[in-house]
């Protein structure tokens, strides 16, 4: 991941008016710009700095995306579209804005692998926005070692409790009930 989750408004990346014209120089001079925002973004110490740069290079990677789509190299292409798609999910963009850009991504085949990880993630958690129909999953029960579906629960509330090995309460509950 290039950018770490930060806590700002979505409503600022929405009102951004970076427009594309005006970032579109040569392919290298955009990804340039690009890079030196990610560094600007990697040292501020400051958070409002930091919730500034965010905000650009979200604009910035969308103008490249716009602009460069077809001439990208692998690496420009997987950091302009990865911090894209993480800025947007991570500051509750749209459904449908983050799938057309994956669609627009899409285009370009291949698509870099690492970029076709982001997009899975970015995927699935579009999946399971509220609102949405749970995802469908099927399960080993570990009592009784049966296969049990979300299928198996329709019509009934479903309250599923997450454990890690690392968390000394989860583990309180596994010995408590595994």
């Amino acid at each position: 991941m290039y950018l770490q989750r930060t806590p700002f408004a979505a409503a600022a990346v929405a009102s951004l008016t970076l427009a594309a014209s005006a970032f579109a120089g040569t392919i290298d001079e955009d990804f340039g710009a690009i890079q030196q925002t990610l560094g600007q973004i990697q040292s501020a110490t400051d958070q409002g700095a930091r919730e500034a740069a965010i905000h650009e290079i979200y604009g910035q990677c969308e103008a490249f995306l716009d602009a460069h789509l077809a001439e990208a190299n692998d690496e420009q292409l997987t950091m302009a579209g990865a911090i894209w798609l993480q800025v947007a999910d991570m500051t509750g963009a749209e459904a449908e804005t983050i799938e057309a850009r994956i669609a627009q991504l899409r285009t370009r085949d291949p698509l870099p692998s690492d970029l076709q990880g982001v997009i899975a993630t970015v995927e699935a958690k579009l999946a399971i926005r509220p609102g949405n129909p749970a995802p469908e999953w099927t399960a080993v029960d570990v009592h009784s070692g049966e296969d049990v579906s979300l299928a198996d629960f329709r019509g009934k509330v479903v309250l599923m409790d997450f454990w890690a090995t690392w968390c000394p309460p989860c583990r309180s509950l596994m010995e408590e009930r595994l």
